[in-house]
């Protein structure tokens, strides 16, 4: 948006934000007592995109995998950015079936667990590169390979 472009941003209607706001469920999913099913918000992302689809250059989503049948199937390129640590063996023929997607790491950590996927590159959660510092090696799970703290 810094730098000019409309940006719609489809997520709960609590959310703060400088882009133009689609409220899929009233309010964030995390926090709320009882039982949630974050199914119910993806499918409501997914059915407000596609009655806007028309008026998208570009889609960047960060839900996972579940729209990958839907959006595979789209004309308007697109980019994946997977959150979380991309372990087992159901995860890598996942994302061989749906190799013409784009993906974007977390991490360089995240890439190398399945080096053959689709990337496109690594964005760091627009976090400051000097905010943490490497203070040695762990061997805390096959997706992280060193431990940080704040300076």
């Amino acid at each position: 948006m810094s730098r000019g472009h409309d940006v719609v941003l489809f997520a709960s209607g609590d959310s703060t934000t400088s882009a133009e706001l689609v409220s899929c469920v009233p309010q964030a999913l995390r926090g709320l007592e009882g039982s949630v099913d974050p199914a119910v918000s993806q499918v409501m992302q997914l059915e407000y995109l596609a009655q806007q689809l028309d008026e998208f250059d570009i889609l960047h989503f960060h839900t996972g995998f579940a729209h990958f049948p839907f959006t595979a199937r789209l004309p308007v390129p697109q980019v994946n950015t997977l959150h979380g640590p991309l372990i087992g063996g159901e995860t890598r023929l996942l994302l061989e079936h749906f190799r013409q997607l784009p993906l974007v790491a977390i991490s360089q950590s995240q890439m190398s667990t399945l080096p053959q996927a689709n990337w496109f590159g690594v964005v760091y959660h627009a976090l400051p590169r000097d905010l943490y510092h490497k203070i040695g090696r762990a061997r805390l799970n096959s997706s992280h390979s060193s431990v940080s703290r704040m300076p």
